[in-house]
């Protein structure tokens, strides 16, 4: 079955305990997004009927939502971000970013000058 990730991160200029929270498909996709009032909420609101159709959209034959806590180390998360940075990548080539240009707007890698 398909996975879509879910994880929180602060919102710093919103409420104390407010987060963002945002969906991603396993291969990349990035699907729903939310500002949520607490971690709580944020659960639910990713959750929503219209956000559901969408994730149904992206996979029909089904999936499941997985919420990470540990973002910077769950290995199916990690994989998420790369492929959607690499979709980012080809996408800025193809719209005749040159391929250092876009190689510092997605990764942050300059080309070293000697």
């Amino acid at each position: 079955m398909k996975i879509i990730y879910c994880w929180t991160e602060p919102a710093p200029d919103w409420g104390p305990t407010d987060v963002y929270v945002r969906a991603i498909a396993e291969d990349g996709v990035v699907l729903a997004g939310h500002l949520s009032s607490n971690i709580c909420f944020a659960k639910l609101d990713i959750q929503h009927k219209t956000k559901l159709e969408k994730y149904a959209t992206h996979y029909p034959d089904g999936y499941k939502l997985e919420f990470v806590e540990d973002i910077d180390n769950h290995e199916g998360l990690q994989r998420a971000f790369r492929l959607n940075r690499h979709t980012w990548f080809k996408k800025l080539l193809s719209e005749g970013v040159t391929r250092e240009e876009a190689l510092e707007t997605v990764w942050g890698w300059k080309k070293c000058e000697k």
